[in-house]
């Protein structure tokens, strides 16, 4: 099916195509390959939606549509434009095109109001029947014409959110901002929001179910015992981060024990991973943040339950003794030949230099090993 579309494809763009061209000084050839340098305009655009780059099903039909996209643009026929709703497809992508330079396109979530506005137009005709089933009294909202003429406004859409704001209460509003704060303007999960809602349950509440889904989400793909845990150590430090600032510099996250080896590579696996994003600077990293707003809520939540927050620290600990033991290992056996040395004071400036750093993880280790056993109480 895949050849099928190419050729195709190739087929649409070599349409006006012609294999000779008058010109004054005679006839020339033109070439397939020159006539498409020259004729962008004539390559047909193909847009793949929702490419994740990986899945646990049928994973391989993600690695067989990068494969032929890579081919489409190899051969010069087509432009191709990947919709995704994270950066880890750009790993699959790489793969497919190892020489090509990605030009990306991030969208920003959006506004409080326009948030709340897609929201309250949604719910418009459920608020209204659901209060009348329930025999509450309801103000009757204008029509349409009437509301567009008191607000200069003839959109479908404003019309709706102000139908849906005569027909709820000053409370009921304010429960509704409420519940979209943490949601931010992330389309897919305010229409999972009105979803919710529309199948009975209370803003809050599904708030709340929406925040826990998240959290068990992040558990079982950074968390959980058959993550590695090194990764996992990696993953919750960011979350306790994230969970008291809502943007984190990467110069920040350079010298942290977990990361000092390699800190982009860490930082990008958890980015690909979907618990991140990372803005850059001319392709520097630069900033991090949770990958969508309700990540944030999430992380939250994490810290706050005493049980959960108590083992996935203590196993953070862990792996912070684990890590500076084995630096202390390494600097140990860098000493025991030079304390073989007649004249130590030929070497005093590096037996300094690594009697410092063994004290300094020392002392790293030390605190963290109170701080488990202050958990464990």
């Amino acid at each position: 099916m895949l050849t099928t579309s190419l050729m195709s494809i190739r087929r649409i763009a070599l349409k006006n195509y012609k294999a000779f061209v008058s010109t004054g000084d005679g006839t020339v050839n033109v070439k397939e390959e020159d006539y498409l340098q020259q004729h962008p305009e004539a390559k047909p655009v193909i847009v793949i939606d929702r490419f994740e780059g990986k899945s646990e099903i049928n994973g391989f039909v993600y690695k067989e549509l990068s494969d032929w996209a890579a081919m489409l643009v190899q051969m010069n026929i087509a432009h191709v434009i990947f919709l995704t709703e994270t950066v880890a497809s750009n790993q699959r992508l790489s793969e497919s095109l190892p020489n090509q330079v990605f030009k990306n396109l991030i969208l920003s979530d959006a506004s409080k109001e326009n948030s709340r506005n897609y929201v309250l137009s949604q719910l418009e005709d459920y608020l209204y029947y659901n209060k009348k089933s329930k025999g509450e009294n309801v103000k009757e909202p204008e029509s349409e014409k009437e509301i567009a003429e008191n607000n200069d406004s003839d959109s479908e859409a404003d019309t709706s959110v102000k139908k849906a704001e005569v027909i709820l209460n000053e409370k009921e509003l304010q429960e509704i901002d409420a519940s979209l704060e943490p949601l931010g303007g992330r389309m897919l999960d305010l229409q999972a929001f009105v979803r919710r809602v529309k199948s009975g349950e209370e803003p809050s509440e599904a708030l709340d179910k929406m925040i826990e889904q998240a959290s068990e989400q992040i558990t079982q793909m950074f968390l959980s015992d058959k993550i590695d845990s090194n990764k996992s150590a990696q993953a919750w430090e960011l979350i306790e981060l994230l969970s008291a600032n809502p943007v984190i510099p990467f110069h920040e996250i350079v010298n942290k024990p977990l990361f000092k080896a390699a800190p982009e590579t860490g930082i990008m696996e958890l980015e690909n991973n979907g618990l991140i994003t990372v803005s850059r600077d001319r392709g520097v990293l630069q900033e991090i943040r949770p990958a969508k707003p309700l990540y944030r809520a999430a992380f939250t939540y994490l810290i706050n339950d005493p049980e959960l927050a108590k083992v996935l620290k203590t196993r953070y600990l862990l792996k912070v003794v684990g890590f500076e033991t084995g630096r202390i290992k390494k600097w140990e056996e860098e000493l025991k030949p030079l304390g073989k040395v007649p004249d130590q004071k030929l070497f005093k400036t590096r037996l300094d230099y690594l009697s410092g750093k063994i004290n300094a993880s020392n002392a790293v280790i030390t605190k963290c090993e109170e701080e488990i056993k202050n958990l464990s109480k």
